[in-house]
């Protein structure tokens, strides 16, 4: 569970845990996957004899290996669409004669030389459950009952019988049954109405419990919010004595399943679309709760749980199923999808199992080669998530800016949040981890956390990628995990997902800018009395003019000192984001609202500088008051910025500096380690010769600067000129 609340873009987001709030336990089975005959998601995906990478029984060991390392705890078989028109006796026993079909669904042809005991020994060596789905298209009762008796009987019967014949003494003992598949598409063979399948569904169910009732059943649903799905959990979701065995603390149904798609070119829109499933959830749970009340279910009986056994970013119009639905993920995507799994985590009360569509090539985040496997971008943030958010859903409270652009659906903009920030958290075995997807296509945060106590070292994990539309090809990977740890004094959180420069949580130096904002803050009011009385910055920046490039605004004490009459535009710089609301609130109070732009970047990101239209030679003024003392690399910095310049651009300039007394010297190296590490700034630079050596300048002879001597943070200042012509 988490609640939001929305905060202005400028305002610093925080994000709120309470471990003691228990929401639920997360199902293991959210991480599930599907497998179905389609593309090459069967055939050239998990079985491949011949190929140099299968083993003995023709399974891909890349692919085993692979979905081992997701730990996928059940996968869904054999459809999807594929199963209204599969029948299983055509997949079992010796394969020559096994027979050839012609396969309607995806308008291919089914061999069936990988059918039930190849699935289910397939299950076994990756380690996984099967989760078989009935066909209710072609198919029939007695075929069904067949197909459970030879997974799952001890009996001396026929199907039991058969499956000792075909080299399986011991039963599969396969739990979950799905009562069908999208019946209620038009592109379904055998599609039904609702009222004709709740009859059907809850008949089947009553047979097969008392053939097994030992199996799970999940009803067929749609989106969760349709008439189909009100319809069907209202009549299905009862107490039936006879097919119970006389039983009032099972049911006949165990879940109701739901299929969601969604997918945009908008990166906006796709990232927020998940929560679509969110609501989608939420409503099924609410007409589960109906369905119980009304048909008088007792609470001795489980709550029925949601399924969610198709779900993915696709664009079938991009990657037509028939054509075998090979999507190329983006980093978008695999923030999505990490949206995706917030939601199953955040809703671990109403879900009982989640299984991506689907595990191989078919529109997967595991391609196969003849050589070997690629992982798409969207198999990083399944990793992540399915490595930590295990345990329990503990309750969080995020404060965020919103996205407010139009949604995919639409609906979603009138019935749901949507937060920059998306976030979960769960309690497992005594830690927290925290799940944050960035949705912003541009922009970092630096977020405030609380609620949470960390001790010693705390491991950071973020999904990182170059821009939104990079892409992993066997060729080239640009999507991946980045690791860090920082010290616990740095963070409260383990685990953060975000989307390379699209998101942040923090980090070691976000706490270092966190405190030397508040420490700024603090004393400020001496800094701005210095300046003013005892400094000339009150002469130099009035100097700025054309388009400014304001270096460092800290708490932008320098705004009520610029000449509206010659600024035409000032872009501000800043690194730490602490800083924002502050310079926002002094552009203000100073009229600069159409004047000044504040960026929360580096100067060395010049993909965020070029976006605003700074790019080489096109600066009049570049100023720098006290900052060159703590940016990292203040002589490549420099230099950037003297490219930036445009030729007869000027940098206006006031900073401090190594001394020239080696007596002070010493001073200030025996103090810098210490002022550096919790100040962020540095005693000993040689600023004037950083800035000599950045570019020619016309007047380099005159910079000024402090005459004392034995000063421990001497001052240098002038204003440079970039030469009109080159020097």
């Amino acid at each position: 569970m988490a609640t939001f609340a929305r905060i202005a873009d400028d305002e610093m987001p925080s994000i709120s845990v309470d471990a003691r709030a228990i929401v639920a336990d997360v199902d293991d089975n959210i991480y599930g996957g599907f497998t179905e005959h389609i593309g090459r998601c069967i055939y050239g995906g998990i079985y491949d004899p011949g190929n140099a990478l299968a083993d003995e029984n023709g399974f891909r060991k890349d692919v085993i290996e692979a979905l081992q390392e997701l730990r996928v705890p059940v996968v869904r078989y054999p459809g999807g669409n594929f199963v209204a028109t599969y029948h299983w006796l055509d997949g079992v026993g010796p394969k020559a004669d096994r027979p050839k079909r012609p396969e309607l669904a995806w308008d291919g042809m089914e061999s069936n030389q990988f059918g039930t005991d190849e699935f289910l020994k397939w299950c076994e060596v990756v380690g996984t459950e099967p989760y078989f789905c009935l066909n209710f298209g072609t198919g029939t009762l007695d075929e069904a009952l067949g197909w459970i008796e030879y997974c799952n009987s001890n009996k001396d019967t026929h199907y039991a019988n058969l499956r000792r014949k075909h080299g399986r003494k011991e039963p599969y003992n396969v739990k979950y049954w799905a009562l069908g598949n999208e019946v209620w598409g038009p592109w379904q063979v055998e599609q039904m109405t609702k009222e004709d399948y709740a009859k059907k569904a809850y008949q089947w169910a009553k047979a097969i419990k008392l053939l097994d009732p030992s199996v799970k059943l999940i009803l067929c649903g749609e989106t969760g919010y349709s008439s189909w799905d009100f319809h069907v959990i209202k009549e299905c979701i009862k107490l039936d004595l006879h097919g119970l065995g006389g039983s009032t603390t099972v049911g006949l149904i165990d879940m109701h399943s739901i299929h969601i798609y969604t997918a945009s070119s908008d990166h906006a829109k796709n990232a927020t679309a998940p929560r679509a499933a969110e609501r989608a959830i939420e409503i099924t749970a609410g007409l589960i709760d109906l369905a119980r009340a009304e048909n008088h279910v007792p609470p001795t009986v489980p709550r029925q749980k949601i399924c969610f056994d198709e779900w993915n970013v696709w664009d079938p119009v991009r990657a037509p199923g028939e054509q075998g639905a090979e999507e190329r993920y983006t980093l978008s995507d695999a923030l999505a999808v990490g949206v995706w799994l917030n939601v199953f985590v955040r809703q671990a009360k109403h879900v009982g199992m989640a299984n991506i569509a689907q595990s191989v090539n078919v529109i997967s985040p595991l391609m196969t080669t003849s050589k070997g496997v690629v992982k798409q971008t969207t198999w990083w943030p399944l990793l992540l998530f399915s490595k930590y958010m295990r345990g329990r859903t503990v309750a969080v409270n995020v404060r965020s800016g919103e996205y407010q652009g139009d949604t995919e659906p639409a609906w979603i903009r009138g019935t749901m949040d949507t937060p920059w920030l998306d976030v979960s958290a769960v309690l497992d075995n005594g830690v927290v981890n925290l799940a944050v997807v960035n949705v912003h296509e541009q922009r970092d945060f630096v977020t405030e956390l609380a609620g949470v106590e960390a001790s010693g070292k705390v491991e950071v994990y973020a999904v990182t990628g170059p821009g939104v539309d990079a892409v992993n090809t066997e060729e080239k990977q640009e999507v991946g995990i980045s690791e860090s740890t920082w010290d616990a004094v740095y963070a409260s959180a383990r685990d953060a997902l975000r989307g390379g420069k699209y998101g942040t949580l923090g980090s070691p130096a976000a706490f270092k800018e966190s405190a030397f904002y508040l420490w700024f803050k603090t004393i400020n009011h001496h800094f701005i009395e210095i300046e003013s009385t005892r400094t000339p910055v009150p002469q130099l920046v009035p100097q700025a003019s054309g388009l400014v490039l304001e270096l460092g605004p800290g708490m932008g004490n320098q705004l009520r000192r610029f000449d509206k009459a010659k600024v035409t535009r000032v872009v501000g710089v800043e690194s730490n984001a602490h800083f924002a609301p502050d310079i926002l609130l002094q552009v203000k109070e100073q009229g600069l609202e159409d004047v000044y732009e504040l960026l929360t970047c580096s100067v060395d990101d010049s993909n965020a500088l070029e976006r605003h239209g700074i790019v080489a030679g096109s600066l009049d003024t570049v100023l720098s008051i006290q900052v060159l003392c703590s940016v990292p690399h203040p002589e490549a910095t420099l230099k950037e910025l003297y490219r930036l310049l445009k030729p007869g651009g000027k940098l206006i300039f006031w900073e401090h500096h190594r001394s020239s007394d080696w007596v002070t010297v010493v001073m200030q190296y025996l103090w810098n380690p210490i002022w550096s590490q919790f100040i962020g700034c540095h005693m000993t630079r040689d600023i004037p010769a950083a800035i000599a050596t950045a570019g020619e300048w016309e007047n380099l002879d005159s910079i000024d600067g402090d005459k004392r001597t034995w000063a421990l943070m001497p001052r240098a200042w002038g204003v440079l000129i970039k030469p009109s012509a080159p020097a």
